[in-house]
C-alpha cells in the first residue's frame, strides 16, 4: 500500500500548473518486469531516503521527520512509522510481561511462605498495572511532543532556487571571462 503511494503523483505541486511528465508520450512504467522482492527492496530504499531519524544530544529527544515531494505522504509516513513502532515495542514488551506474570503465578501457587506470597503479589500487581498502562495510551514508551502536520505549500526544502540562481550567475560570469580571454589568446596567436 505504501509502495503504491510512494509512486503516485496525486499531491505534487508543479510550477505554473505544468506537469512536464504528461507531455512525454514514452512515459511507461518500468516496474512491470520487476519481481515482488525487487519492488519491495525499491520501496524500502525509497522509504530509507525519505524518513530521517535524528537525536538531540542535549535533551535526548529523538526526532522523526520525512522529506517528500508529496507533502501529504510525508505526514502520513511519520504517523504510520510512529504507530507501527509503538505497536512493535508494546507487543514485544507485553510478551515479556506475560511470561513474567505466568512465572510469578506458578511460583505463587507453590510458595507456602506468607512473606514471599506478599512479595509475589506485589510483583504481579505491578506487572498487571504495567500491562494496563501500556494499552491505555496511543504511543507506548514514546511521547509525541509535536503533532505531525502537512507542510505549507510554499515551504520548500529543495531545490533552493535562490542558491541555484546565484551559483549560475557567478559560474556564467567566470565562463564569460574565460571565453573572452580565450578568444583574445586565439586572435593574438594569429598575429604572430
Amino acid at each position: 500500500m505504501i509502495c503504491n503511494k510512494l509512486n503516485s503523483d496525486r499531491n505534487y505541486v508543479y510550477p505554473l500548473g505544468l506537469d512536464f511528465r504528461k507531455l512525454d508520450e514514452n512515459n511507461t512504467n518500468l516496474d512491470l518486469n520487476l519481481s515482488q522482492e525487487e519492488k519491495d527492496f525499491g520501496c524500502y530504499k525509497t522509504l530509507q531516503s525519505i524518513l530521517k531519524i535524528t537525536e538531540d544530544k542535549k535533551s535526548g529527544m529523538i526526532i522523526l521527520s520525512a522529506e517528500s515531494p508529496d507533502r501529504f505522504l510525508a505526514k502520513e509516513l511519520v504517523d504510520i512509522y510512529l504507530t507501527e513502532l509503538s505497536s512493535y515495542l508494546r507487543e514485544n514488551d507485553m510478551i515479556d510481561t506475560d511470561k513474567k506474570i505466568s512465572f510469578y503465578e506458578q511460583e505463587f501457587q507453590i510458595t507456602i511462605n506468607p512473606e514471599l506470597q506478599t512479595n509475589l503479589t506485589q510483583l504481579l500487581s505491578s506487572l498487571i498495572q504495567k500491562r494496563v498502562l501500556a494499552n491505555s495510551s496511543e504511543f507506548y514508551i514514546v511521547k509525541k511532543l509535536v503533532d505531525s502536520e502537512v507542510a505549507f505549500i510554499k515551504d520548500k526544502i529543495a531545490p533552493k532556487r535562490g542558491l541555484i540562481i546565484i551559483v549560475s550567475f557567478i559560474t556564467s560570469f567566470i565562463l564569460a571571462i574565460f571565453i573572452i580571454f580565450f578568444r583574445e589568446f586565439i586572435k593574438g596567436g594569429d598575429k604572430n
